[in-house]
């Protein structure tokens, strides 16, 4: 590993999703490492979160930093 190069982005945009699936069809990634925010028991409970999202629609895998 010590001769792959590691890389951060900041991608900025308001649907991380939609956000991540325009990246990622430009730009080759092994990984996809997001850092989720607090959420209420009640928006837990009705919304999926931006990382359950991502977690699911990725084609890469998603590491979820708490």
């Amino acid at each position: 590993m010590s001769n792959q190069p590691l890389t951060f982005r900041y991608l900025p945009g308001y649907d991380v999703a939609r956000v991540l699936k325009n990246y990622l069809l430009n730009h080759e990634a092994d990984l996809i490492m997001l850092l989720p925010g607090p959420h209420s028991r009640l928006g837990t409970f009705l919304l999926e979160s931006d990382t359950q999202e991502v977690a699911r629609l990725a084609t890469v895998p998603v590491l979820a930093a708490v």
